[in-house]
């Protein structure tokens, strides 16, 4: 279970061994820098870089445009499983990893759902009506519903003689 809270991909980081001050000194430099200084690219690198990323983004794996001060060696995230990678060999083992495949099959049955259009008005009545005949055929009687609920009102009665406060509901399967 998530706890919302972005974590990092195991394996995928470093920890930071310095001390506290020059831990926060490094991590403000790093959150206001660029993650991938594209500058010392040549061109073909660049388009390499970016045909890579455009791959990653149909993933939910996007680069991230600032430094996380918690991970700082992490370069990407995948939006997700909100989890922090470091670079784009990181994103490709996490790209195979179950749970990350397991929550791509869950995204795409939900884009399936939301685009399913609306039940039309045939649809609608005809769903009315076999609810209305399973009612008819599988429901009960309102005679029925009285001697029920007379009988969960006599339970109610001796079950509160030792336990008061406690209270029946009639449920119906």
């Amino acid at each position: 279970i998530s706890s919302g809270k972005p974590e990092t991909d195991k394996g995928s980081t470093k920890k930071n061994s310095e001390s506290t001050k020059e831990h926060t000194l490094e991590a403000d430099y790093l959150e206001n820098t660029a993650v991938i200084d594209e500058s010392n690219l040549t061109a073909e690198q660049q388009l390499g870089l970016k045909q890579a990323e455009e791959r990653l983004e149909r993933d939910y794996i996007s680069r991230l445009e600032k430094r996380s001060p918690e991970y700082t060696n992490c370069q990407y995230l995948c939006k997700l499983c909100l989890v922090h990678i470091e670079n784009i060999q990181g994103a490709h083992k996490h790209i195979k990893e179950k749970r990350h495949k397991k929550n791509i099959m869950e995204k795409q049955e939900e884009n399936e759902l939301r685009a399913l259009p609306p039940p039309s008005s045939a649809q609608l009545a005809a769903l009315s009506f076999t609810l209305i005949e399973a009612a008819k055929e599988q429901g009960i009687s309102d005679e029925d519903f009285r001697i029920r609920q007379e009988i969960v009102n006599e339970m109610e009665k001796i079950i509160q003689q030792p336990l008061p406060g406690i209270h029946s509901i009639l449920h119906f399967l």
